[in-house]
């Protein structure tokens, strides 16, 4: 079953990310985390229209799924 690629909601109380502040943390080109986000790979709230913002649950999913890898 292939994961939805935006949540429609959050928890009011988990942070939120930019892509820039996430591609900072990772050490990544902010087209790294697009193309991420483009994929499914790593989930996102819209926000509105054009904004996105990565819960950081979504953060540790993705690096449990792919540490190491």
């Amino acid at each position: 079953m292939a994961r939805s690629r935006a949540l429609l909601a959050a928890p009011a109380s988990e942070r939120l990310y930019s892509i820039a502040e996430v591609a900072d943390l990772w050490q990544v080109s902010r087209d790294t985390i697009e193309r991420l986000l483009r994929s499914g790979l790593l989930r996102f709230v819209q926000v509105g229209p054009r904004r996105r913002r990565i819960p950081a649950s979504a953060l540790d999913e993705y690096l449990e799924e792919h540490a190491g890898a």
